[in-house]
C-alpha cells in the first residue's frame, strides 16, 4: 500500500505553487520548441498546424522561383528571412512565438489573388510537448 500523509501532500502542494512563482524557464523551452516546430514546417513539412497541405504555387510564383534557381527550397522558403525571423520570447506568465516579418500575416492568412498557407500555430505534437514540459517543470524536472 501507498500512504501520503497530509503534511507531505501539502509541503508537494507548496513546491508546486513557489514554482508557478516563476514558470519562466518552462515558458522559454516550450517557445524554443514551438519556434523550431515551426521552422520545420516552414523547411520540411509544408503544412498547416492541423496538417492540411499548402496550396501549391501559383504559375507566376512558380516562373519566379525557377528563375531565382531556388525550387527545391519550396513553398514560404524563398530568401531565408521567413525562416530566419521565426523566435519566440518568454515573459513572466507569457510565451510569444512567431515573426515580425511584414509579409507574414500575408502568407498566414492570404489575401486577393494569394492563398494562405498558415505556418504559426500548434499542432498536437507542440500541445502535447508544452504539457509535458509543464509537467516537468511541476515536477521540479526542468
Amino acid at each position: 500500500m501507498i500512504t501520503i500523509t497530509a503534511t507531505q501532500a501539502i509541503a508537494d502542494l507548496n513546491l508546486i505553487l513557489a514554482r508557478l512563482q516563476n514558470p519562466r524557464p518552462a515558458l522559454d523551452a516550450i517557445g524554443a520548441a514551438e519556434a523550431e516546430n515551426i521552422r520545420v514546417r516552414i523547411q520540411e513539412g509544408k503544412r498547416s498546424p492541423d496538417g492540411v497541405p499548402w496550396a501549391e504555387w501559383t504559375p507566376y510564383t512558380r516562373a519566379s522561383r525557377e528563375a531565382k534557381g531556388n525550387t527545391e527550397r519550396g513553398l514560404l522558403w524563398d530568401s531565408g528571412t521567413l525562416l530566419d525571423s521565426i523566435r519566440h520570447q518568454s515573459g513572466a506568465a507569457d510565451v510569444v512565438i512567431g515573426t515580425d516579418v511584414d509579409y507574414a500575416d500575408e502568407l498566414q492568412d492570404g489575401r486577393v489573388g494569394m492563398r494562405a498557407r498558415p505556418f504559426v500555430g500548434w499542432d498536437a505534437d507542440g500541445i502535447r510537448h508544452a504539457e509535458m514540459t509543464m509537467m516537468h517543470f511541476l515536477e521540479g524536472m526542468l
